[in-house]
């Protein structure tokens, strides 16, 4: 199929490879070509570390590395199913005038953003609240923070999510032409109390869920953020039993730390790169009617500049924290090793290292003489 001819690749290329000047709308190509492609690759792969990480023998029987490892699940999806389709239709718009079907293509990926974005952020303040309450209640932990609740939880905010956000599978439309910020819009013509519902209440719900999300974020961070800094003024002061039962609660205990601190910086990078978007999206709500109507070309460009940015920053919160537990979580660096070349290693050893059964013959052997 003759979809990407040398005349829209020129052009694409014409208006991205050009300097960037103080236009909104040449800026926002330049986002749009180049950021995708690097977002959905190392989104990818780093999510798919995590995944792996999470689920080896040193985190896979704690409640928070469950959480952890379905928010790695979440963010793939959320970039293999949305981006492909936005990023084909901004750069190559004229792709879509012979796809069939598209706007079954439109509404799978625009539910999908909206859901998996909601999901992890809802995912995120579970696994914060997790490990708040076990620090509370340290002795109620194992059987208050377990990964069979954990399950139970997820299973309970996935139906939450299609509660608020499914309606949008079967709203979508295909933009209008002249719309070239995104694909996917809600059709509020699809009935009189659907457009009130969209109007008045859905937004409200959305950001009261977001705003008491981002309220349990910061609360359950500072209670996390206090106990490391206690947990480490306690080692110290020489904590330090050398027999096995200390050794084995001082591995557990900074196993605990490791998490809450990669825990803290990953809600702190949610609320950063989340945020703007959200503040975004309430704006819009206020100016809907005159947002590409009534607005000059050059507001209509600064729109588009605004969308794009808050959008990727979304996207790439999905690609960061594989770096920021990397830069946090020294346990994680070492499960990570291990991962990628720990079996390797140990076939290493298990090949170099001398049989042990006939060293421990020859001094018998001399006995017996």
């Amino acid at each position: 199929m003759s979809w990407f001819n040398v005349t829209t690749v020129m052009n694409i290329g014409s208006d991205v490879f050009s300097p960037i000047k103080s236009n909104p709308t040449r800026i926002s190509k330049a986002i749009d070509f180049w950021v995708p492609p690097l977002v959905f690759f190392t989104g990818t792969l780093t999510n798919t570390l995590v995944i792996m990480v999470m689920r080896s023998k040193h985190f896979r029987h704690m409640s928070t590395s469950f959480y952890m490892a379905v928010s790695a699940l979440v963010d793939i999806i959320s970039l293999l199913v949305p981006i492909p389709p936005h990023y084909l239709y901004v750069n190559f718009p004229h792709i879509f005038d012979s796809v069939r079907h598209v706007h079954v293509i439109c509404s799978i990926s625009h539910a999908s953003g909206w859901m998996t974005s909601n999901l992890g952020v809802f995912l995120t303040v579970a696994m914060t609240i997790d490990r708040s309450l076990a620090i509370q209640f340290p002795l109620k932990a194992p059987t208050l923070c377990t990964v069979k609740k954990a399950k139970i939880v997820t299973v309970c905010l996935l139906v939450l999510v299609f509660l608020m956000d499914g309606h949008v599978a079967f709203t979508t439309r295909v933009v209008p032409k002249g719309v070239k910020a995104y694909l996917c819009a809600i059709d509020k013509s699809f009935s009189d109390v659907y457009r009130i519902f969209h109007d008045q209440y859905w937004p409200n719900i959305h950001n009261v869920f977001l705003m008491l999300s981002f309220t349990a974020l910061i609360i359950g961070n500072i209670i996390i953020i206090l106990h490391v800094k206690r947990s480490e003024d306690s080692k110290d002061l020489g904590e330090g039993a050398k027999s096995s039962g200390g050794t084995q609660s001082k591995e557990a205990s900074s196993k605990s730390r490791q998490l809450s601190l990669m825990l803290v910086i990953d809600s702190a990078s949610m609320i950063i790169c989340t945020l703007p978007h959200t503040i975004s999206m309430m704006v819009d709500q206020s100016h809907q009617s005159t947002q590409l109507s009534d607005n000059s070309p050059y507001d209509i460009a600064k729109h588009a500049l605004v969308f794009a940015t808050g959008f990727y920053l979304i996207q790439v919160n999905h690609c960061t924290n594989f770096f920021l537990y990397c830069l946090s979580g020294a346990r994680f660096r070492k499960a990570l090793k291990e991962v990628m070349c720990g079996k390797r290693q140990q076939n290493t050893r298990n090949s170099s290292r001398p049989p042990t059964s006939d060293t421990s013959a020859q001094p018998r052997s001399r006995l017996k003489e």
